[in-house]
């Protein structure tokens, strides 16, 4: 009998050892209430207009809601469902562990859990999802003390915030917008007890995964909670009958390569890490349009905006991004032509590529302009010729123009004259204004190929954007941005986009560049946009790679609100990845027509230093004179131009004026022909010859030809003694259909004897 008490002993005595060494209480957590109430939280941002729209990225933290934001119907479904003693225990639910305990024995399984949503919540935050029963211990007792020190209410908002319910879908609030693209606040009963039948297998419940599944989960929590009596039996019917409708693909607003920039920026602004913004509950204002952001994600889907693939398959890349002119809030952003991967290459940001000739209003024409004064009507040589250091740029098609006006060397895009220009001006001047305008130049960036656009490591589309920005909003530089504010968690604001008040330029060259730049809009390079429903400005470039291809295409475009930049180009130009010289500068300016349709913005707006007057077109064309044009002339002889007030032209062009009384005419007679001499003082004049015989007077010719040619008339002699005059015709003013004629002249009777002679003696002169 002692020896059976002493083998007892020892077997208690080793039985409590090993249970004690399988509990492993130097392992156990101890209860630590920061891990629930200050749990990583999902940073969430909000667009323009304070409309929150999710989370930033990624993230495993919950969008924390509130206790009062989550309806009563939604809290009993989480009860009903998976805790139905949950208001009356004390963290731990003996009679429940006791019924799991009883039911895996039956089975010889362990799929029964008896864990309350205080435990589950501990278990979520504190530990492991080990099936050890010094982990299940653990958690027993962190379940009883956590009891102690929260409510229920406490204990089940916290929960709710913090579970997974699939999709990436972590808390209630993420998951009521992943599933049902709504807030938790506006849940149906129904939709509640979906949710609520998730959670115990995301992976086979999940309205996505499985949706009948997840019906015959929804029913059975409904009945639970029918049982419960948090509903009643025709509750519990009219919700099982509900069709949940889950959000569409076409529905969802990921918002990826603006969620993307705006986690970069905001680490930057805080200086944290990705992880620490991702799960620390701020709240992050931004200047997404959501409209545009849309409206170019789906401009962006069509394949027929875009060049044709290379041989390899390789897709032509793109980029684009919209800001706003005055603030420089970036509006909305692509950063390829698909978005696969979180945090990837955003070439609208990240890429630097050579700019072209979209560079040039931002250069050499701000210096010439904002620098030295010039006009559209200044005057600059598109004459094809080797600039020193043996540089020979060409025009696209190898076209050369002469002596051309700003405004046509501007808006066509003509390179000569664009170099000639910068010769002028000056490269550092040009250097300075790029500098003006926000964009990075390299030191090596000093030649005259500057003028087209040629750089050392080029700009980026959001670079280019904000430059162009400064033209829209009268010349003030700008810094493109998406973020405003930040607040954390508790409402404080921890950082503020402060803009940086500076001028690149004056408003009155702002104003000139814009109104050049709206002409390559309706008839020069950029006019695939001359059909925008509002005024916009322009300019295309190209970076040629060959004599058939470029490297890159651009458009940028903007209007007296928004500036907006278009990049065109494989990633990497090798073998066939390039783009055809014919269509690369088209797709990208069809592609920005597209999305400036649905445009709306007004007349940019011209300072009082200007005035706009008419001018003579032809003279301007032909002779390179600024001549005024008088109220009455028609408006295809007219050119409506921008001065300065305090240099504009004061000169009445001659074009437009009645012509003055000529000489009487030089009349001969030989035989039954009147022979009329004419000599022309004027190539826009047109002589009439006018006869009268017996008191009738008609028009019986006309002529006209080049200043200083002679000419003559000769028409027949109908009756004796008729009498000759001439009057002159403004040729240009008749043919736009003006008519402005002279006094006659003194009328010149024929007297065919002395006509003869004078005709004879002046024969007999030329020899």
């Amino acid at each position: 009998m002692k020896k059976v008490k002493i083998i007892l002993s020892i077997a208690f005595v080793l039985g409590a050892f090993l249970f004690l060494f399988a509990l492993d209480f130097p392992s156990w957590q101890k209860l630590d209430l920061k891990k629930i109430t200050s749990s990583g939280a999902a940073s969430v941002i909000f667009d323009k207009d304070g409309n929150e729209i999710g989370a930033v990225g990624q993230t495993k933290s919950a969008m924390y809601v509130k206790s009062e934001e989550i309806p009563k119907h939604v809290k009993d479904a989480f009860v009903a469902c998976e805790d139905k003693r949950f208001y009356a225990h004390a963290g731990v639910d003996v009679k429940r562990i006791m019924g799991a305990v009883i039911s895996n024995i039956k089975s010889a399984s362990y799929r029964e859990g008896g864990s309350t949503i205080t435990q589950q919540l501990v278990k979520l935050t504190h530990l492991s999802a080990d099936k050890k029963i010094s982990r299940k211990a653990n958690e027993a007792v962190l379940a009883m003390k956590l009891e102690r020190k929260m409510t229920k209410d406490e204990i089940l908002t916290a929960y709710l915030n913090t579970v997974y319910f699939g999709a990436g879908a972590y808390g209630i609030e993420s998951a009521s917008r992943i599933y049902f693209g709504k807030s938790v606040g506006a849940l149906t009963v129904s939709e509640s007890a979906m949710l609520a039948g998730v959670i115990k297998a995301p992976s086979a419940y999940g309205p996505f995964t499985d949706y009948e599944k997840a019906i015959e989960r929804r029913n059975y929590v409904l009945s639970r909670m029918e049982e419960d009596g948090y509903i009643t039996r025709d509750e519990m019917e009219k919700a099982k009958s509900e069709a949940v409708r889950l959000i569409s693909e076409n529905e969802k607003q990921d918002y990826g390569w603006y969620k993307d920039m705006v986690l970069k920026e905001a680490e930057k602004a805080l200086n944290l890490t990705a992880d620490q913004i991702l799960s620390g509950g701020f709240r992050i204002y931004t200047c997404l349009d959501q409209d545009r952001q849309r409206r170019i994600e789906k401009i962006y889907k069509n394949e027929s905006l875009f060049p044709k693939d290379a041989e390899t398959g390789e897709k032509a890349e793109s980029a684009f991004i919209a800001i706003d002119s005055d603030t420089g809030g970036i509006l909305c952003v692509v950063g390829g032509r698909e978005y696969a991967v979180r945090r990837g290459l955003n070439r609208a940001l990240d890429s630097r590529r050579q700019p072209g000739s979209a560079l040039k209003p931002l250069s050499v024409y701000a210096a010439a302009v904002d620098g030295l004064g010039m006009v559209p009507t200044s005057i600059v040589d598109d004459t094809k010729r080797i600039f020193d250091g043996g540089y020979t740029p060409k025009n696209a098609g190898d076209s050369y123009n002469g002596l051309v006006t700003l405004r046509d060397a501007l808006s066509r895009s003509l390179n000569v004259a664009s170099v000639s220009l910068i010769e002028f001006t000056g490269i550092e001047k040009a250097r300075e204004y790029i500098k003006r305008f926000g964009l990075p130049v390299h030191q090596d960036d000093n030649g005259l190929a500057l003028a087209l656009g040629s750089m050392t490591k080029g700009v980026t589309p959001k670079e280019l954007s904000q430059g162009y920005a400064a033209l829209s909003n009268g010349g003030k530089a700008v810094n493109a941005h998406a973020i405003t504010k930040i607040t954390d968690r508790n409402g404080k604001t921890v950082y503020e986009f402060a803009p940086q008040n500076k001028r690149a330029i004056s408003s009155q060259s702002a104003y000139i560049l814009t109104s050049m730049l709206k002409t390559a809009a309706q008839t020069g390079s950029a006019r695939a946009l001359k059909d925008a429903p509002c005024p916009v400005a322009a300019k295309t470039g190209t970076v040629s790679l060959d004599e058939n291809h470029n490297r890159d295409a651009w458009t940028a475009a903007y209007t007296s609100e928004i500036s907006a930049v278009i990049w065109m180009g494989f990633d990497e130009t090798k073998g066939n990845m390039r783009l055809k010289e014919t269509e690369s500068g088209s797709f990208a300016c069809k592609l920005m027509a597209e999305f400036m349709k649905a445009e709306a913005g007004k007349e940019f707006e011209k300072p009082d230093s200007l005035i706009e007057l008419s001018i003579d077109k032809n003279a301007l064309t032909t002779q390179r004179r600024v001549w005024l044009a008088p109220e009455n002339a028609p408006k295809s002889l007219v050119q409506t131009e921008i001065f300065l007030k305090s240099n504009q032209p004061s000169v009445l062009s001659p074009a437009f004026q009645t012509p003055n009384r000529p000489d009487a005419p030089e009349v001969y007679e030989l035989g039954d022909e009147v022979i009329i001499r004419v000599k022309i003082k004027s190539d826009a004049e047109e002589y009439l010859l006018f006869e009268e015989t017996e008191g009738k007077k008609e028009l019986v010719a006309s002529v006209y030809g080049k200043t200083g040619e002679e000419k003559e008339i000769r028409i027949a002699r109908k009756k004796e003694n008729a009498v000759y005059t001439m009057a002159v015709r403004n040729k240009i003013m008749f043919d736009a259909g003006v008519s402005l004629v002279s006094l006659e002249s003194d009328g010149v009777e024929v007297s065919g004897k002395k006509a003869l002679s004078d005709l004879f003696e002046n024969l007999l002169s030329g020899f």
